[in-house]
């Protein structure tokens, strides 16, 4: 119990350590191609939108990855003439597993092969703004941010990403790895080639961030706007895959990942640490409902404060004083899905969130 406590504790403080990050200096970079590469299953209400804002940063090459597509994403995508490889996966894992080796074999090392979600959006400057990074770095991660702040549900997801900016921020002062985001990252054509993806969890970009051996390099700069879930039901199906990803990382290939990187496996083991909270929350019912409040109303107003230092300003500028105030109810909604999590770690079915598309104006 007092290692978990410890460990929660430099946890809090951790990002903190980010604000010591300095202005990068970036040169410019050379790529012989450009490659956007958009994994999607059903996705005709949003593809032409991220595949019109990759035309637009001036990727060389549009590659989507149809698995298992039963509606017009194919058709939309074959319109835009990009380049269609067809699987039949029934996860995002496997299907980036299966698609990278068809679209890395013809590509020239210096080549840079971006990845996305089909509810991404990117701005026109994109491309210009990540390609310096790769003259330094081998494994690019964007910042990713919140698309949509529609509702309470949605905003929460821009704390939590939000937040994590200034952990990311904190590796780098460090001279750490970064740790992938699941979208908005890339990687030139000579490190996938040297370090393949082959992954086998719901959490590809975490068991990917241990298995390779390239570091990541966080851009901090340069946004990817994802879209969020903006139900709360949606956002418990999410997280319970996050968990479940997380898990089966830490117990099937944590003897595979880089000594370097054993760091980022302390992320999941929190979970560990979600679930003592949920059972221990449980007992401060012994001694009343009243003093349960009081210890909630109080956690509240402190991570109010806390996650109002981490944020920036434009962050919390879409986000309301309460937003901040009931985010420590959110994040007690961890505590069983960590649980359930746990206990069915051995489920590998995926569950597509839902997406409906956003406007470039909210970039």
């Amino acid at each position: 119990m007092t290692v978990m406590f410890f460990l929660t504790l430099f946890f809090f403080l951790f990002p903190f350590v980010g604000y010591l990050r300095r202005p990068d200096h970036r040169t410019e970079y050379q790529a012989t191609h450009t490659v956007a590469v958009i994994a999607a299953h059903n996705e005709q209400r949003v593809i032409n939108q991220i595949i019109g804002d990759c035309e637009a940063a001036g990727f060389s090459e549009v590659v989507v990855v149809a698995d298992r597509c039963t509606d017009e994403t194919a058709t939309i995508a074959a319109s835009h003439g990009c380049r269609i490889i067809f699987v039949d996966c029934g996860s995002k894992t496997k299907a980036l597993n299966e698609a990278i080796p068809q679209i890395v074999k013809y590509q020239d090392n210096t080549a840079v092969i971006m990845f996305f979600d089909a509810d991404n959006r990117l701005g026109d400057d994109f491309l210009r703004g990540v390609l310096p990074y790769f003259m330094d770095h081998d494994m690019v991660q964007c910042r990713v941010r919140s698309l949509n702040v529609n509702t309470w549900t949605a905003r929460m997801y821009l704390i939590m990403m939000g937040s994590w900016v200034r952990f990311q921020d904190a590796l780098t002062v460090l001279g750490r790895s970064n740790i992938l985001c699941g979208t908005g990252w890339g990687a030139r054509a000579d490190t996938l080639k040297r370090w393949p993806q082959d992954c086998r969890s719901l959490t590809e970009d975490l068991e990917y961030t241990g298995i390779t051996r390239a570091s990541i390099y966080f851009a901090r700069d340069v946004d990817c706007y994802d879209e969020k879930p903006t139900r709360f039901s949606t956002s418990m199906r999410q997280r319970t895959r996050w968990v479940r990803g997380a898990w089966q990382v830490i117990l099937t290939r944590m003897l595979d990942f880089d000594p370097r990187k054993w760091y980022v496996l302390a992320l999941p083991i929190v979970n560990t640490w979600f679930v003592i909270l949920f059972f221990k929350s449980l007992l401060f019912f012994r001694n009343g409902l009243a003093s349960w409040l009081l210890s909630f109303v109080l956690s509240s107003v402190i991570n109010m404060v806390y996650y109002a230092l981490l944020l920036d300003r434009r962050d919390l500028s879409r986000l309301s004083m309460l937003d901040l105030l009931t985010y420590t109810a959110w994040c007690m909604t961890n505590y069983p899905i960590a649980l359930y999590g746990l206990i069915t770690w051995r489920v590998s079915s995926w569950y597509r969130t839902p997406h409906v598309g956003g406007s470039r104006n909210d970039l």
